[in-house]
């Protein structure tokens, strides 16, 4: 059976939630994490999970299948784009976008 594999877009208090259920899940593997702080990468760079500092290159990593968005609101409709013209599914923490005439911007 086919593992998808994850790559999470932010490490703040949301992103535990996915990690459990991506831990629970058989069909998942949590392959990559982006953060900012290298603080918050490190503890899953030394469990093997591919760490980036830019979501633009883990969204380039061509084994992601999915990306979590888990960031803070104002930055959820630019990660997403990027992701969906990477051709990548999406999961994103809510909400999807701060104004629904944004919505547009994903089509």
């Amino acid at each position: 059976m086919r593992k998808y594999r994850f790559g999470l877009v932010g490490l703040g208090v949301i992103s535990k939630y996915f990690i459990s259920a991506l831990e629970n899940n058989y069909q998942a593997e949590l392959l990559a994490v982006c953060a900012r702080s290298k603080g918050l990468r490190k503890p899953y760079e030394d469990k093997g999970v591919v760490g980036y500092k830019n979501y633009i290159d883990l969204i380039a990593n061509p084994h992601v299948d999915v990306v979590i968005v888990a960031t803070p609101n104002n930055t959820h409709l630019e990660i997403i784009k990027a992701a969906l013209l990477a051709s990548k599914h999406v999961i994103c923490e809510k909400p999807l976008v701060l104004n629904p005439w944004n919505l547009d911007a994903l089509a």
